[in-house]
């Protein structure tokens, strides 16, 4: 059961993660584009 619960939040940790790269992605595409204009 622990190690269930272990697993659980170590992905949910792992996708957080994903989110958060794929903001910070996002946020500097978005200040390029800016750029040029």
């Amino acid at each position: 059961m622990y190690m269930l619960l272990k697993k659980k939040i170590e992905s949910i940790l792992n996708e957080i993660y994903l989110l958060d790269q794929l903001t910070i992605l996002i946020q500097e595409v978005l200040k390029k584009l800016q750029g040029n204009y």
